[in-house]
């Protein structure tokens, strides 16, 4: 098993666990995901299933954002937000590739500029992930979920996908 970690963080973002695949020469992962109810969580408000007075809907949530403790960064709330912390992102990650691997810096500054063109298009579409802990300063990875069904609205079963550059993470194996 490989679990991708932030180059800079240190932290989880994916693992070989779920349906993942290297695409575009390298260069984006793509992992699928879904929605699940939340059949765990603990029911404060007295609604305790073994007492037979089961609520009638279950939080849904989503099993990657759950399993790796993803955070929606709070300083990410309107697609200008987006814009500067993807500027921010990229600056880092090309320091660190010239750093590491100078020979990705042209790659990076070759194919990004075509996804985030599209993820600023389909802003309403997207939400984007930090590690845990990185919610406030948003100094690593950026995972970008896309899914059909609007925010909000997820039922169990739905689909969703989630991109993650892969020059942003690396694999360890267990």
């Amino acid at each position: 098993m490989y679990i991708y970690n932030c180059i800079f963080t240190g932290k989880e973002v994916f693992s070989d666990a779920y349906p993942h695949k290297l695409v575009d020469d390298g260069f984006m992962w793509f992992v699928e995901g879904k929605y699940e109810e939340l059949v765990d969580q603990p029911f404060p408000n007295g609604d305790d299933p073994l007492d037979g007075d089961v609520p009638t809907s279950l939080p849904v949530i989503n099993e990657l954002l759950r399993a790796f403790r993803l955070e929606e960064p709070v300083t990410i709330t309107s697609l200008n937000d987006f814009k500067k912390a993807l500027k921010k992102y990229t600056v880092n990650l090309m320091a660190k590739l010239n750093e590491t691997n100078p020979s990705r810096v042209a790659t990076l500054k070759a194919k990004l500029p075509k996804y985030a063109k599209e993820w600023a298009e389909d802003f309403d579409r997207i939400r984007v992930y930090v590690t845990e802990g990185d919610g406030f300063e948003v100094e690593g990875t950026l995972a970008i979920l896309r899914q059909d069904t609007p925010f909000g609205e997820e039922k169990p079963g739905d689909q969703c996908k989630m991109y993650v550059l892969s020059d942003s993470v690396v694999g360890e194996k267990f």
